[in-house]
């Protein structure tokens, strides 16, 4: 396992600190912040060697890409776990496994003592009738095994500020007087009873202002405004997608082709071409499960390319009730523009799906109500990328712009990515 040195900026040093300050953390910065780097570095900093991540399904890959970038020692093993059926490695020093999987191995990592436990975007966790919270962060939870606790989330409250019982309960439940939950709600809540059940209302300014003095004896929060200086305008971010049965099917075909091809670049690209829409929809429910967890701030708008149309189709459809406007090359010039009008001034219309060729040029207005961007398929064009991601990052726009782009491990496409970095890169040092 070979790792880099781990370079962080002012306030990610402060949140490094932060996390390795008290047994029990949250973690809350904005997206686009760094906090699984400022994990990493937290457990660097402690030399810790038995670590359990608890993480949505989308993101386990990259945490895993992430440890083998950073962490502090070459020979710390790490274990993925995929399914229900997966064994737990009890040796294995990082355990990471997401919250859909937590019912089926609770038994056997309950056993297990850690150094660290990580729940990355812990919002997920915010209702304690459910089973995943219960069994992590409740009484008896996962939570309890780790001697450091570190809670990530960039959206502590997604609704009500009944949302963070779960979270202070686990971490500081002696600064609610060990409530339950439905004394927490009348008294922080102005919880009512109503025909269907607890009605949730809005805490009074001084409750407000005690739920704050609470949240800060264990809560970091930096909004991006907060740290522009320490920020550079563009994050490009490679979140690794790891492939199912049909995917690497596809990908060993895809090296096959490319391998008995001419070794002109045209014709090496239209072979691939030719896997690319089958390869698209292979990857859609991947990136359909990451979109709909970068959603779940309602408040927030996204910005999502890809090349092929039947995976533009199947976005649409699957995302239908966020809101969706789209522009393809089909798209007539009216059309155009009523999509980016739609998406900037209506706070239904969540999502803006565009073909990056298409929705690459000519459109202007997306940066005023967007800074995030999610690239489910690339061009092979630097210039495509660019211009995509310069629909964000231009005059207007008045925070740092987040580009992930969703590629599968060790395929053409993430060749490719690498291949559309290194022109860029290039280019750039010719030009500028």
């Amino acid at each position: 396992m070979k790792h880099e040195t781990l370079k962080l900026r002012d306030f990610q040093e402060t949140g490094m600190s932060w996390l390795v300050r008290k047994k029990g953390t949250l973690l809350a910065d904005d997206p686009g912040l760094g906090k699984t780097i400022q994990a990493i570095a937290a457990i660097n900093h402690l030399k810790a060697r038995k670590l359990l991540i608890i993480c949505p399904a989308s993101v386990k890959y990259n945490w895993k890409k992430e440890i083998e970038r950073f962490i502090y020692s070459d020979s710390l093993t790490i274990q993925v776990v995929d399914t229900g059926k997966t064994h737990i490695k009890s040796k294995a020093h990082i355990t990471i496994v997401n919250y859909d999987l937590i019912k089926q191995h609770y038994s056997t990592l309950k056993e297990i003592k850690y150094a660290v436990v990580i729940c990355d975007e812990c919002h997920k966790l915010k209702n304690p009738e459910t089973i995943r919270t219960r069994l992590i962060l409740g009484k008896g939870g996962l939570i309890e095994n780790g001697y450091f606790k570190m809670l990530l989330t960039g959206t502590p409250i997604q609704n009500k500020p009944i949302d963070l019982y779960p979270t202070i309960s686990a971490l500081a439940p002696e600064k609610i007087d060990h409530m339950t939950f439905y004394q927490f709600a009348f008294k922080y809540c102005n919880a009512y009873r109503g025909a269907f059940g607890l009605i949730y209302g809005k805490p009074s300014g001084k409750k407000a202002a005690e739920l704050k003095e609470i949240l800060s004896s264990f809560m970091l929060r930096r909004r991006k405004r907060d740290v522009l200086k320490d920020l550079p305008k563009v994050t490009m971010q490679h979140i690794p997608i790891k492939p199912t049965k049909k995917l690497e099917d596809l990908r060993e075909k895809e090296w096959e082709m490319r391998e008995s091809a001419p070794d002109s670049e045209f014709a090496q690209l239209g072979i691939s071409s030719s896997l690319m829409s089958e390869l698209a929809l292979a990857k859609a429910p991947f990136c359909l499960d990451f979109i709909k967890d970068a959603l779940e701030n309602e408040s927030d708008k996204l910005v999502i390319f890809a090349y092929h149309r039947n995976l533009i189709k199947e976005l649409v459809k699957k995302l239908n009730k966020f809101g969706v406007v789209q522009i393809t090359g089909a798209t007539s010039s009216a059309a155009r523009q009523k999509a980016v009008d739609d998406f900037m001034a209506k706070k239904k219309v969540r999502v803006f799906i565009g073909q990056i060729e298409a929705a690459g040029e000519g459109i202007n207005g997306l940066q005023t109500v967007c800074s995030h961007a999610i690239f489910c398929q690339i061009g092979s064009n630097p210039k495509d990328i660019e211009q995509a991601v310069g629909r964000l990052d231009r005059m207007g726009q008045t925070e740092p712009v987040l580009a992930q782009f969703l590629l599968v491990e060790d395929s053409l496409e993430q060749d490719r990515f690498e291949n559309v970095l290194e022109k860029a890169k290039m280019n750039k040092k010719i030009l500028d």
